[in-house]
């Protein structure tokens, strides 16, 4: 009869924490290796059905070179691209560096904190007019990346939506608003569906609707907290040409279920209810970590296999740009969905020939006849850098002619699109008396 009941319990529970599992698995699938390395320190201490391998150990080993020569070799040279540079690198190209509205932009760009939020807008808006206030910040939110100066990870999320199209009426949009607020001060998906009465199905929805963003706004930005780099991969070039990589797969080996744990609790009896309720979570949490591990690990080896192939000029540092390659494809060829390859690549890191870089500049989409929109925007700007000026400024005519000349055909339609987009005046505002 106890015998049964276990069984039955651990059926339930499996059933109840599924959609916890997938909330957990996207998490793990997020974290940068360094934020990985802490999370298990945290689980091996709070969980007793984990235990570290006793040939592995909690660092980084690749056997070529130490992670440690690698991040003072990389770092020493380069340095993280900025959330705030990023911003005002945008910004620019809208207002002028001496306006008032530069001004303000900047201060509240300079405002954010560690996850790229405005804790305290009204602060700052009690020092300027309430109409500019509200302007610049609404600009700011739909700059790259998206929904920077929410007030919160609900707003930010909120605004996400409305971005991607949803409206305020709609029943996910509202079940999603009512979701963050728990959340917010529950911090737990299990209490926050028992208390709003969601089915799987539609907290299942509210999951899959995230997922499609980033965590928050400075993800995969560089903070003044960030002290230690790990890259997933190391590529190299083995000769004429070819590329070969090395997983860091030491996160994947270092765990394993305490086996002697278990066994010592199958042999105990007469154990309370609540207690075999909370061995069996721990148990499955256990089990679910491990798991979401090794998932991590082989999505994110596949993901190299296909990024080597497409980018291997600009790995050899043949090509000052990426090929176009949008996450939708490699998606379809990985047969998962493009949100989780954003989630893949964002905060982590390769060592390559061309430096420590992030994965996520490695994907752009092809916007006109084989190049991103990186090399467009670079095109037009070099243009207008050395030859655009400002008591005659270059029309969007002149200015695709040029490209012509430099072996780049654009159309004039898509030079007055991608100008618009970066917020680069027309040549009748550019021009200067």
């Amino acid at each position: 009869m106890r015998f049964q009941e276990t069984r039955q319990e651990r059926k339930l529970l499996q059933k109840q924490t599924l959609n916890l599992f997938q909330y957990f698995k996207i998490s793990i699938l997020s974290m940068s290796s360094k934020e990985m390395l802490d999370y298990i320190e945290t689980e091996i201490k709070e969980n007793p059905f984990l235990k570290k391998n006793e040939n592995s150990s909690l660092t980084s080993n690749f056997q070529k070179d130490s992670v440690t020569d690698i991040i003072e070799r990389t770092l020493a040279s380069e340095e993280l691209e900025s959330l705030e540079n990023t911003l005002l690198e945008q910004i620019a190209f809208t207002y002028e560096k001496s306006s008032k509205d530069y001004t303000l932009a900047e201060e509240i760009i300079y405002s954010l904190d560690e996850k790229g939020f405005l804790k305290e807008p009204e602060l700052i808006a009690s020092r300027h007019e309430t109409n500019s206030f509200q302007k610049i910040l609404d600009q700011i939110k739909h700059l790259s990346p998206i929904g920077s100066a929410s007030k919160d990870f609900r707003d930010y999320f909120l605004f996400c939506l409305k971005s991607s199209g949803l409206k305020e009426n709609d029943a996910l949009y509202q079940n999603t608003d009512s979701y963050l607020k728990l959340f917010l001060l529950l911090n737990d998906p299990q209490k926050v569906q028992s208390s709003l009465g969601f089915s799987d199905e539609i907290l299942g929805d509210i999951l899959n609707a995230l997922s499609q963003f980033q965590p928050y706004p400075r993800y995969g930005y560089s903070t003044k907290k960030i002290e230690t780099i790990i890259p997933d991969v190391v590529i190299e070039e083995s000769g004429e040409g070819k590329l070969s990589f090395r997983m860091n797969d030491e996160l994947q080996r270092q765990l394993e279920i305490n086996e002697e744990y278990k066994e010592s609790l199958n042999q105990e009896k007469n154990r309370r209810s609540e207690e075999k309720k909370y061995l069996l979570e721990k148990e499955l949490r256990a089990k679910n970590l491990i798991d979401a591990l090794s998932y991590r690990h082989e999505m994110l080896k596949n993901l190299m296999l296909e990024i080597i192939e497409t980018q291997r000029d600009f790995i050899l540092g043949k090509s000052p740009f990426p090929k176009p390659f949008a996450m939708k494809t490699i998606a379809k060829k990985l047969l998962i969905h493009p949100s989780t390859v954003t989630r893949l690549i964002n905060n982590k890191y390769m060592q390559s020939p061309i430096g420590l870089k992030p994965l996520r500049t490695l994907f752009s989409k092809e916007v006109h006849k084989g190049k991103n929109k990186e090399e467009i925007i670079a095109l037009i700007q070099n243009i207008l850098r050395e030859f655009d000026d400002e008591r005659k400024p270059l029309s969007d005519r002149k200015i695709a002619e040029a490209c012509k000349k430099f072996g780049s055909p654009l159309a004039v339609r898509t030079i007055a699109k991608y100008r618009k987009i970066y917020h680069i005046d027309s040549s009748r505002k550019r021009k200067k008396n």
